[in-house]
């Protein structure tokens, strides 16, 4: 498709001032909650994925690169102690008591065992108190949720918040299939469901812009999503990273990624097909210059977002 050109560089002038955005974001609602923003720090348990071990495909989804979206701590041998000190360092470098994010982010965090789980789950408590680590956030796939590792859940977020990031990415069967992903819908509905009948909290996550997904795929995962009634949501743009299969295909010609006005149109949809009370996580997302091939929008994630926002207080014709 198209690079950013014709009506988004004219809207582009649009960004010089933040505009107010209307949805329920991620920052307000921390606020609102915690009485104040939280930075997250990405933790690396050591698991992997039923995509890459063979229990249902090899190699992970298309999309995913070799350390899982994650930081690769495990892999270099670094224990969850010494990543959520190094994290915590980080995201407070002015010596600031703020509390943060735990955020178990690389490959699926609750396939496992139930002790595993339970285990890399109480490292945070035996490291951390609430005063340092306000809640937990970890990030699975909906066939990775048994109701032995919901009882687990369940029972941690009796002593300290967690929200279930629950991979979606598509509410096309036949998407998931050639993206490699190896689950369903409907097994994304199935395991939303149950989590939520347990009181836990899901953020949902979709990726718009998938090979040969069809316009208007944002909007249909979002209704997804609402129908399942998570309370929070996450959207960005389909990227091809070094070292993925996605590369592969994107350096043969063999698929296109989306231009600003497609994405922004995108996530118009997204926003609308949720009910306004639902918390928006991420609306884009970016990567490391030396990993990203595609796209290159060469725009900052706040000029996209106040496109997006721009564009939903646009009066539809």
């Amino acid at each position: 498709m198209r690079t950013m050109e014709s009506a988004t560089l004219a809207r582009v002038t649009i960004a010089t001032v933040s505009l107010e955005r209307p949805w329920v974001s991620l920052v307000d609602h921390l606020r609102e909650r915690f009485g104040s923003s939280l930075r997250r720090v990405a933790l690396d348990a050591g698991f992997t994925c039923p995509n890459r071990d063979g229990t249902r495909g090899r190699g992970g989804c298309s999309y995913c690169d070799q350390r899982g979206s994650g930081t690769g701590a495990a892999r270099r041998g670094e224990d969850l102690a010494r990543q959520l000190q190094t994290g915590i360092d980080r995201v407070r470098p002015d010596g600031s008591d703020q509390p943060v994010i735990a955020y178990f982010q690389a490959f699926s965090n609750t396939y496992g065992t139930t002790g595993e789980v339970a285990e890399a789950l109480s490292a945070v408590d035996r490291l951390r108190s609430p005063s340092d680590v306000a809640l937990v956030s970890i990030a699975t796939r909906p066939d990775c949720l048994g109701e032995g590792i919901l009882d687990v859940l369940e029972e941690y977020a009796g002593r300290r918040p967690l929200w279930i990031e629950l991979g979606l990415e598509s509410a096309d069967d036949a998407v998931l299939e050639r993206a490699g992903r190896t689950q369903t819908a409907a097994e994304f509905t199935d395991a939303a469901t149950r989590a939520e009948a347990r009181g836990l909290e899901v953020v949902a996550h979709a990726i718009a812009g998938l090979p040969e997904e069809k316009p208007g795929g944002a909007a249909r995962a979002a209704a997804l999503m609402a129908a399942a009634g998570v309370s929070g949501a996450k959207l960005h743009q389909c990227m091809v990273l070094r070292g993925t299969r996605l590369a592969r295909l994107w350096r043969q010609g063999r698929m296109q990624t989306l231009d600003v006005d497609a994405y922004v149109e995108e996530a118009c949809g997204f926003l609308a097909a949720l009910p306004e009370a639902t918390v928006i996580h991420r609306l884009v997302a970016d990567a490391p210059p030396d990993e990203l091939l595609a796209p290159v929008w060469g725009v900052s994630k706040n000029t996209i977002l106040d496109l997006i926002a721009a564009a939903v207080a646009q009066p539809s014709t």
